[in-house]
């Protein structure tokens, strides 16, 4: 997986979006007809942007998954991130919940370019 992710190949992706465009007034049901081949397509390129992080715990998965866990338990989970950037990552965290449901147990720090953390 890592070996995927370090070759990683700059590319674009090309969606093509129908609209499907139509002349009047919509009728009272709020449709409007059109024709097939009224049809305008809309080609939109979507680059595909090389990830800084890998996560290497979890078995690769991009999901956390804390399984079931009853009210009063805690349950840890311990992740390890890989930085496939040359260049150092800084690492934040959105706001936890202030009822003590999440809690983070390492300090946020910067990850040195091709580091591990846990």
């Amino acid at each position: 997986m890592i070996k995927l992710k370090t070759n990683f190949e700059q590319r674009f992706e090309k969606i093509l979006i129908p609209c499907f465009t139509g002349a009047g007034e919509c009728s009272h049901d709020k449709t409007l007809d059109y024709k097939l081949y009224d049809t305008v397509y809309l080609q939109v390129h979507l680059p595909a942007v090389k990830p800084e992080l890998v996560l290497l715990s979890q078995n690769g998965s991009s999901i956390v998954d804390f399984g079931n866990v009853c009210i009063g338990q805690t349950k840890k989970l311990e992740l390890t991130l890989k930085s496939i950037s040359e260049d150092p990552v800084s690492l934040s965290t959105s706001a936890f919940p202030h009822d003590g449901t999440f809690q983070k147990v390492n300090a946020t720090r910067d990850l040195a370019p091709l580091g591990y953390i846990r």
